[in-house]
Order: C-alpha cells, then structure tokens, then sequence
C-alpha cells in the first residue's frame, strides 16, 4: 500500500486498506483470478466521496442503462486505461456492481467467496452463483 501527502484522505487510506486486508485473506493463485472491477469495486466500498456514490451512478450511466460491462474492466490494462474520467467511470461502475452483491451476500458471503476462490474456484463461478 502506497499513499502520497497528495492523495492522504480518509477515503483513500480505507480504499487502500480494504485492497490490503483482501490480498492478505486471499492466496496467490486465488489473487490471480480476481478481476480488477472486483478488487476495485470492494476497495471503493469505503469510499464515500459523491463522485462513487449511487447519485453519481444514476446519473452518469442514465440509471444503469450505459454502465459499462464487466468483462470490458476485467483486466487491469482494461480498468485503469483511458482518461482519469474513463477511471473514474470504470470505479463508479465496479463499485455499484460489487455494493449490489454485498447489499445480497453481506460480510459472511464475501467470506464464503474468499475461501471458495482459496480452495481453487473460478471467480465467475463462485461470484455469480
């Protein structure tokens, strides 16, 4: 984890400690499989500034109807391309993605996620049961 004076904000250190205590829970090869809107989209889930939250996603994708697929921000060369606006977007996108599946599996789903990925199951298979 790397936080610079230039970024040293409440939301920032919680994002970059959610990205930290998941890649402490999670094994390299389970690591591997994730992809980046994933780790993205749960780290951004302590992010409370306006620009990531739900009044922001309504709006910038016309309430769901433009929001960027998933397997166009799998990989990392595919999230973290563009502008920062186009990062930006891919965030808003993969944190409403992940909120939904939490507001659905909470903290003990996750958990149950983490070791299924652990014990060698694909992502896909194991988020979208």
């Amino acid at each position: 984890m790397s936080v610079s004076d230039e970024y040293l904000n409440i939301d920032i250190i919680a994002h970059e400690l959610t990205h930290a205590e998941m890649h402490t829970r999670l094994n390299t090869n389970a690591l591997k499989r994730i992809p980046a809107w994933f780790d993205e989209g749960l780290a951004t889930q302590n992010d409370y500034r306006e620009q990531y939250g739900l009044e922001a996603w309504i709006e910038q994708t016309d309430n769901g109807k433009n929001a960027l697929p998933l397997e166009d921000m799998d990989t990392g060369p595919e999230f973290y391309a563009g502008t920062v606006e186009d990062r930006r977007f891919r965030y808003l996108n993969a944190k409403h993605e992940v909120g939904v599946w939490m507001d659905t599996h909470q903290q003990k789903g996750l958990l149950e996620l983490f070791d299924k990925l652990n014990n060698g199951e694909e992502f896909d298979t194991a988020y979208f049961k």
